[in-house]
């Protein structure tokens, strides 16, 4: 029997296929780096077995890369274990989070990501409320960073585009592997910028973003669209660790 191929889209006109031994595994692509490099192309990917956990141990071997229905023969694998994340937290401060442990759930999952970091991985912090603040720009000091997500307290309306916008530009420039992981509890009701002005943002400097959706009653961003962007509604206590250290850790 053949091994199962899952095959995923890319970029316009890419297809990966990632064929295993055993097993049907799920691949994602978090990030696509074409930018100043064109026609060497950069493509982080992920590959997840049943449960979750990541497939390692792969080679060349294991995927086959076609653009335009031509197969692309120099493929170079490479190891992302060796190259450092830099990783920007979004964290919504409004009002809404004082209630139903929110806020704390929120700063338990951060605190969470912050220790799990390797010790060459940076982190930033920017939140929102109807203002935006750069809390901590990107740092390797976890003590730095806990600091800081312990000290947030709540404020007023949430400006999350303007947030997001604030993080895809400060984020544009750095080399090598990143993404921004956003929580809020609600929808944005107090930015500037507007949805699909992010969402062309993100595309434009192919900067992957996952949206945590935090409490029961919150309803789901309208993120959709977003450079490989995850959307997802979480209950208070969840707190979206495993989907961090996931994506640390992939």
């Amino acid at each position: 029997m053949k091994p199962p191929v899952l095959i995923i889209i890319g970029m316009i006109g890419w297809m990966i296929g990632v064929t295993t031994g055993a097993g049907a595994y799920e691949a994602r692509v978090t990030q696509i780096v074409h930018k100043n490099q064109f026609p060497k192309v950069t493509v982080y990917l992920s590959v997840l077995d049943p449960n979750g956990q990541p497939v390692t141990g792969l080679a060349a071997s294991n995927f086959k890369l076609t653009e335009n229905d031509r197969e692309v023969t120099d493929l170079r694998p490479g190891n992302l274990k060796s190259e450092p994340v830099s990783a920007m937290l979004v964290m919504d401060r409004s009002g809404s989070m004082d209630t139903a442990n929110k806020m704390q759930g929120a700063k338990e999952a951060a605190s969470k990501f912050i220790q799990l970091m390797n010790p060459q991985d940076r982190c930033g912090i920017i939140t929102f409320d109807d203002n935006i603040e750069t809390l901590q720009s990107l740092t390797s000091d976890q003590q730095a960073l806990l600091k800081k997500v312990k000290a947030i307290e709540p404020g007023a309306q949430t400006a999350f585009y303007d947030a997001v916008y604030e993080a895809i530009n400060q984020h544009k420039e750095i080399p090598g592997r990143k993404l921004i992981i956003a929580l809020t509890d609600g929808l944005d009701n107090s930015s500037r910028r507007q949805r699909q002005e992010i969402v062309n943002y993100a595309q434009q400097e192919g900067i992957p973003v996952d949206t945590i959706g935090l409490g029961q009653k919150s309803r789901r961003l309208q993120t959709k669209g977003m450079t490989n962007a995850d959307s997802r509604t979480w209950p208070n206590k969840p707190v979206a660790v495993s989907l961090f250290v996931r994506r640390l850790n992939n």
